[in-house]
């Protein structure tokens, strides 16, 4: 996976907390690579890779509280999970 640079991982980040309307919100933005090989007679009989990038949101109004998550990481994506955290609360 080729790493975000600091400045759009910022820039997603300030997105989601313009979006959000709760009295506090908490965004975590998360990368991670999974690798799984498989070996057979010695060798490798399956290689697999996965990249993922997500955005966690947590949103809160008074007592309640609202979680979403999402790894459609264009504005209409954040917005949705944005305001599916709210929905939550």
């Amino acid at each position: 996976m080729v790493p975000l640079k600091r400045q759009i991982r910022k820039a997603l980040i300030e997105k989601a907390l313009n979006y959000s309307k709760a009295q506090e919100t908490d965004i975590y933005l998360s990368a991670q690579d999974l690798g799984l090989s498989r070996f057979a007679g010695g060798a490798i009989h399956q290689n697999v890779a996965h990249s993922d990038i997500t955005l966690n949101i947590r949103s809160v109004a008074g007592k309640r509280l609202g979680r979403a998550t999402t790894n459609d990481l264009s504005d209409s994506g954040v917005q949705k999970a944005v305001e599916s955290a709210h929905l939550r609360v």
